[in-house]
């Protein structure tokens, strides 16, 4: 997947034309004349098919009811899921040389992601604001001109479980890392970690982990980047190894990723809320992971990663104080100057929310500080990228000097 969203040349619609299809649309979908969806996974015209039967595919229905308007149903999993980040993901294939309107319609949840676009999966930018219209919240038209290849809509980047492997591979191939299944979901798709190869056979560690909640694309990125800031091949990253151990677990919830659901798991359940009682197959792995730091193997810091509506920080010390002393403030000290175009809210968590999640269980079961890093969900993925270089970099800093 390429490292930056990139710009996709597309000509524009005429004016006019733009009117005379919304117009059709709204008379068509204001008074119900929808044809029946075929299967809830594609639907096809004369004109052109949809589809969404492809790992990360998003949508309730689509239907057709005139070869060059569509219609695709959006809606959560399961009512857990209201209201959250309302996912969709689909291919398109014309058939002729006609342009066609996809009208998405929302139900259990608005518009809130700007739409993307993609000629290949993999490299993909942001649909030009002259191409959709939002009628309202929950009603958006795509007015998209003919490709000669199929092409991706998405609320954001296709991340699914097999980007996510193949860049696990890649650490092991170019880094001290190594790769194993702590467990797998309750569809059994595997649950992997990486794990560094510590020459000094270090019992202190810091872990993390991501994609618990899989329309959460951002965090992917962010905590890749951290990652990989962590095993770069400089002075400060092999000093950090040296003392340091580093698991990570980048994707929780490989159910959610695969089926293109808004938030929750195959179990019905927002992950992150499910940690105690664990009755959940995949926070059930990573806790029996985190098992062994009950033993000689000790942990340092928690990280958590996510996407929300802007760049976000939550901060929370340990039960017995901040570790390293003043770490907070040094950290964001560090990294504020080194910030390119990079804006975001620190919150500091000083008493225990009650909430089931992560953080609260790592800062309780282990006493230690705890990290939620939110990115955000509109923000340019090299600014996230360039971003977690210098926070991680500050971070090793920071711990380095305790």
């Amino acid at each position: 997947m390429s490292k930056c969203i990139k710009n996709f040349g597309l000509e524009k619609f005429y004016p006019i034309m733009k009117l005379v299809i919304g117009y059709f649309v709204y008379i068509a979908t204001s008074s119900g004349v929808i044809a029946a969806p075929n299967d809830g996974k594609k639907c096809e015209s004369v004109n052109a098919i949809i589809s969404a039967e492809f790992e990360a595919g998003g949508m309730s229905s689509c239907s057709s009811f005139v070869p060059s308007i569509f219609r695709v149903l959006i809606e959560p999993e399961d009512e857990d899921s209201i209201g959250r980040s309302a996912w969709y993901a689909f291919k398109i294939t014309n058939k002729v040389s006609t342009p066609i309107v996809v009208e998405l319609v929302y139900r259990g949840g608005e518009h809130r992601f700007w739409p993307k676009i993609s000629r290949d999966g993999r490299t993909w930018s942001r649909l030009d604001s002259s191409m959709f219209k939002e009628v309202s919240e929950q009603r958006i038209q795509l007015f998209l001109q003919p490709q000669d290849n199929p092409y991706y809509i998405a609320a954001q980047e296709i991340y699914g479980n097999d980007v996510s492997l193949n860049w696990m591979n890649k650490m092991v191939a170019n880094n001290a890392v190594s790769r194993s299944t702590i467990g797998a979901s309750e569809l059994g798709r595997p649950i992997h970690k990486i794990e560094s190869n510590s020459g000094n056979n270090t019992k202190e560690y810091i872990f993390m982990i991501g994609r618990q909640h899989p329309a959460e694309v951002p965090g992917a990125w962010a905590m890749t980047s951290f990652i990989e800031t962590l095993y770069a091949n400089t002075d400060l990253a092999r000093r950090f190894r040296d003392r340091f151990g580093i698991i990570s677990v980048p994707v929780v919830n490989p159910d959610g990723v695969a089926l293109g659901y808004w938030r929750n798991s195959t179990g019905g359940r927002d992950l992150n809320y499910t940690w105690g009682p664990f009755v959940h197959k995949e926070t059930l792995s990573v806790k029996n992971e985190l098992d062994r730091f009950k033993g000689g193997d000790k942990l340092k810091l928690f990280i958590d990663f996510h996407s929300t509506h802007g760049n976000l920080f939550y901060t929370q010390r340990s039960p017995g104080g901040e570790w390293p002393s003043d770490m907070t403030r040094r950290w964001f000290s560090g990294a504020m100057p080194r910030l390119n175009n990079y804006e975001f809210e620190h919150i500091a968590l000083t008493t225990d929310s009650g909430m089931k999640n992560s953080n609260n269980y790592a800062y309780h079961t282990f006493n230690v500080p705890t990290i939620i890093v939110e990115a955000g969900e509109e923000t340019e993925r090299l600014t996230i990228q360039n971003a977690m270089v210098v926070f991680a970099e500050e971070l090793m800093r920071v711990m380095l000097g305790s």
